[in-house]
């Protein structure tokens, strides 16, 4: 049992080492330093605490790829870890590796399979809000809610750049309602959420302005179009009273001439 847990600190210590390695731009030395400390979990016993370490060291391959702009393999080894995590029946380790897959998948522009990701972790974070709930773990619950707050700020981006912007106005307006007063949601999230959800306000608007300004120049049109008929009415009008008036005065001068002329005879 010690010599498991000596394991398991050896390769805990081992993983964070080549964060630092990666953080260097020593992007090969901390690859070869994860591939040994994964061959290292094969001799510990228990399989799911074997599968969880491996997920840890996937999910640290998947930053030291993204760092060095190889987002293909950076995702690949996030599926392995997100099969790995759910061998080890964790749920931490669950939320972090679909987190990752999420924010992967983003900067790769798989929007919908980043979309997928966010669903899920969604479903798994509102299940251990429930659990929590009749703990009253406040503490804990708030933390859980600042993680599904930014699920919620990332599944409403991806449906952004898919121009699903009705389903990204709701989903970001649940983030906002949920990092709002959350002492566990940093100011940064709160700040980014807001913009983006200002921003979507906008394009989910932006139709309906459309609508109502061409509704404006259609009405215009017609109130143009009444006025010029109505204008040409009232030059008709104008001309068949001219008329009416000329053959009135034709009349009076032919009751006039006629006696004089009869007269004259």
């Amino acid at each position: 049992m010690e010599i498991e847990q000596e394991l398991i600190d050896e390769i805990k210590l081992g993983n964070q080492k080549s964060i630092e390695l990666s953080s260097l731009g020593k992007y090969s030395t901390a690859l070869k330093l994860l591939d040994k400390l994964k061959s290292i979990t094969e001799r510990i016993n228990s399989r799911p605490l074997r599968a969880g370490l491996c997920a840890l060291l996937c999910n640290s391959m998947a930053y030291v790829y993204k760092e060095s702009n190889k987002l293909p393999f950076a995702i690949f080894c996030i599926e392995e870890a997100i099969k790995y995590a759910i061998e080890s029946g964790d749920v931490e380790k669950q939320e972090v590796s679909y987190i990752n897959g999420m924010n992967a998948c983003s900067l790769a522009r798989e929007h919908s399979k980043a979309k997928d990701y966010a669903k899920i972790i969604i479903g798994i974070l509102n299940n251990e809000i429930i659990k929590l709930a009749p703990k009253s773990d406040y503490k804990e619950v708030s933390e859980k809610k600042a993680i599904l707050a930014y699920v919620y700020f990332g599944l409403g981006t991806q449906e952004k750049e898919l121009k699903e912007y009705k389903e990204a106005y709701y989903n970001l307006t649940q983030a906002s309602n949920l990092a709002a007063n959350n002492p566990k949601a940093s100011n940064s999230l709160r700040t980014r959420i807001e913009n983006e959800l200002q921003n979507v306000k906008e394009l989910v608007c932006q139709p309906l302005r459309l609508m109502w300004q061409q509704r404006r120049k259609l009405d215009n049109s017609e109130k143009k179009s009444r006025k010029a008929i109505s204008a040409s009415n009232s030059s008709r009008k104008r001309v068949h009273r001219g008329t009416e008036a000329i053959t009135a005065y034709n009349k009076n001068f032919a009751s006039d001439c006629f006696p004089c002329t009869l007269r004259c005879y």
